[in-house]
């Protein structure tokens, strides 16, 4: 959850899946862990909290926002990585190199 969550904070400004509230990075990267624990469900055939305990389910969630957060501000206020340009430099399309 944290490393995950810390790449969707790092795209978020970008919003490379649209600009809808539910194309959200945020809102994707909490529906994929959904789904993640669906397929553990469905693969184990047992409950989610009788694998996993639900205390660890919620930090696990913490972890992901948390780490969401921190990848935002460093795509925020950091200068990208391979050109030292300043923060918020915008690139026209993906494939564009800064």
């Amino acid at each position: 959850m944290g490393m995950s969550g810390f790449g969707f904070g790092l795209l978020a400004e970008r919003r490379p899946f649209g600009e809808g509230i539910l194309v959200h990075p945020l809102v994707v990267f909490f529906a994929l862990a959904g789904l993640g624990l669906l397929a553990l469900r469905m693969a184990l055939a047992r409950p989610v909290p009788d694998v996993i305990p639900d205390r660890t389910l919620m930090l696990g969630c913490v972890l992901g926002l948390a780490t969401f957060l921190a990848g935002n501000f460093v795509a925020q206020y950091y200068p990208c990585w391979c050109c030292s340009s300043p923060p918020n430099h915008v690139l026209i399309t993906p494939t564009d190199v800064c």
